[in-house]
């Protein structure tokens, strides 16, 4: 997937001029939609059963599921 581009800290959410939401948000937005777990570079998800959560493995510094 490719990267998400932040607006900077100064672009509103909301333009001030419109009152609408502002299009670099709203592209961000749908961005983060669409991601899935399988898209972070740092997860494992090979063989989830579906009691399984998402821990983070130290050693590896990957989060894997387990029990």
């Amino acid at each position: 997937m490719a990267r998400i581009r932040i607006p900077p800290p100064d672009v509103p959410a909301i333009d001030p001029a419109t009152g609408l939401f502002n299009r670099d948000w709203y592209d961000v937005l749908k961005a983060l939609e669409r991601l899935r777990v399988q898209d972070l570079s740092d997860v494992t998800t090979s063989n989830p059963a579906d009691t399984n959560t998402i821990r983070y493995s130290a050693a590896g510094k990957v989060w894997n599921f387990g029990a």
